[in-house]
């Protein structure tokens, strides 16, 4: 099984933007143990390297989307 930051940058670039709860579903069809939490800490790292952009969309609610020019950059983490 490929590592979750490259899961969740796969199917961003397959979806380019999803909320929260929609990249969480379909994580979940391949970490079926996949937490909000455990997802909202790999969102985290991925921001901090430039490759998402998550935004606070109302209650709980986020936004995630692939970071302009990131698709050019990302390559298969290895951490």
């Amino acid at each position: 099984m490929i590592p979750l930051r490259n899961a969740i940058v796969e199917t961003m670039r397959k979806n380019t933007v999803l909320t929260d709860d929609e990249l969480l579903a379909e994580l979940q069809k391949r970490y079926n143990e996949l937490t909000k939490e455990k997802l909202y800490q790999e969102l985290m790292k991925l921001e901090i390297l430039g490759v998402v952009r998550v935004y606070e969309i109302g209650k709980g609610k986020k936004r995630i989307e692939l970071a302009s020019g990131s698709s050019e950059m990302i390559g298969e983490f290895d951490y």
